[in-house]
């Protein structure tokens, strides 16, 4: 992480309460992604599916391969607990790309907004 740079996760229930928004800021390199999953795990704890989880990665200004395999192990453990999971990034920017590669998983579902991904029968932004 650059001097200065900051991660910050902001968590919000929505309304209906059958949804989380966790929106991610800053940089998610080597040094900080064990520190931000487990961040995300601790704000998540009393969660109970079947919520939909809303992350929201359009504000990260950087993702390290590291931070990526993190941000997907904590998407893979929330998703084996009962948890339907929605990313949001720029579909064609370089946190998706990212992730695309680091992913083991054929298709990767993308929202383009934070509203899309939070309507219950939104269509993806993207899948491979």
């Amino acid at each position: 992480m650059k001097d200065g740079t900051v991660l910050k996760i902001e968590v919000t229930r929505t309304a209906s309460e059958e949804s989380i928004h966790v929106r991610m800021a800053g940089e998610i390199d080597a040094p900080v992604a064990q520190y931000g999953v487990a961040a995300l795990h601790r704000a998540l704890s009393a969660v109970t599916p079947p919520t939909v989880i809303v992350l929201d990665l359009s504000d990260l200004k950087a993702l390290a391969a590291a931070g990526a395999r993190s941000i997907l192990g904590f998407a893979d453990a929330r998703v084996r607990g009962g948890f339907e999971l929605r990313l949001v990034a720029d579909p064609e920017g370089v946190v998706t790309e990212i992730l695309r590669l680091t992913s083991r998983q054929a298709a990767l579902l993308v929202y383009d907004t934070a509203a899309a991904a939070l309507r219950l029968a939104a269509p993806p932004a993207t899948s491979d």
